[in-house]
């Protein structure tokens, strides 16, 4: 065959390739996380919350029901790739999940041991991050044997070696013999917090190139949400203003939180409240909770530090 032709088809079939791959592959972590009703916290402190929806250029937050913003009504939340870095963590709370996610939960992210197949599966995606450099080059040479004359592969050098190096990033996996070694078992994590690292333990569910993901973590975590019924009542804060504007806030999680509201810091236990004068005027309310969730971090702000021994 022509080495023209040849050069040509090569750079097609992969330019398809990598058009699949892109269209496809997720991030490995955050699967996890699908269909279940999430809080995505970034950087900047904004809280977003709703039921995960993942694609491979970024990820949908699907709300509970339509949002009034300002003039006009939102229904999701749309988080691209390129702003991942800007995530302090995705949090998914036990004690607000429903029976389907729970089951869902049970089977997708307890299921630890891996069976034999998903177990053959994770070897292989490991063995190609692993050998990343050696199957690049492998790639450059086999394009290289098949046309050598052709002036279009000289010329397009840089392309077929960048569709290489990207081929081999998306069907591998960020490998880290460490962190394979810990995956299912008790883990002390490290994470960054305004310039402090603070300690958590948790079982080490998953990694990847871009997250850590932790299972039964529990910490406080603070919300700044809307001073709006219907926003409060998603995070089980039942909201009733009385008589001269004053606003009764009903805790009826199962466990105590804390509300940082108008001047007032109160720890609130479940099924108590607290009271707040000119509710109506009140912009946002803080909500700390401290409670059992499964959490995915950065791996830039998150460290596993210490294993945790089995007794």
């Amino acid at each position: 065959m022509d080495p023209f032709v040849l050069t040509i088809i090569i750079i097609f079939a992969t330019g398809i390739t990598m058009s699949v791959l892109r269209t496809t592959v997720k991030d490995t972590c955050l699967k996890d996380f699908r269909k279940d009703c999430s809080i995505v916290l970034m950087k900047n402190g904004k809280p977003v919350f709703g039921k995960v929806e993942l694609k491979s250029s970024g990820l949908i937050l699907h709300y509970h029901e339509p949002y009034r913003s300002r003039d006009h009504y939102e229904s999701s939340f749309i988080i691209y790739k390129n702003e991942f870095a800007a995530i302090k963590n995705v949090i998914r709370i036990i004690s607000d999940l429903d029976e389907t996610e729970i089951k869902r939960r049970n089977i997708r992210s307890l299921l630890i041991k891996r069976s034999f197949f998903s177990g053959i599966r994770r070897s292989l995606r490991n063995v190609f991050a692993l050998l990343r450099d050696s199957l690049v080059d492998t790639f450059r040479l086999f394009v290289g044997r098949t046309s050598p004359k052709s002036s279009v592969l000289s010329s397009g050098g840089t392309y077929i070696n960048r569709v290489g190096e990207s081929f081999v990033d998306y069907v591998g996996n960020a490998y880290d013999p460490i962190l394979e070694k810990f995956i299912g078992r008790e883990i002390v994590v490290e994470i960054s917090e305004n310039g402090h690292w603070k300690e958590f333990t948790g079982i080490l569910r998953n990694y990847s190139k871009d997250f850590l993901e932790v299972l039964s973590i529990k910490m406080p975590v603070t919300l700044e949400l809307p001073a709006d019924k219907s926003v409060l009542k998603k995070f089980k804060i039942d909201v009733s203003v009385i008589k001269d504007d004053k606003g009764i806030l009903c805790n009826k999680r199962k466990n105590s939180l804390k509300i940082d509201i108008d001047g007032l810091s109160e720890i609130v236990e479940p099924n108590k409240s607290v009271e707040v004068e000119k509710f109506p005027d009140v912009k946002s309310v803080l909500l700390t909770i401290n409670e059992e969730m499964d959490a995915i971090f950065p791996r830039s702000d998150a460290i596993v530090r210490h294993n945790i021994p089995e007794i």
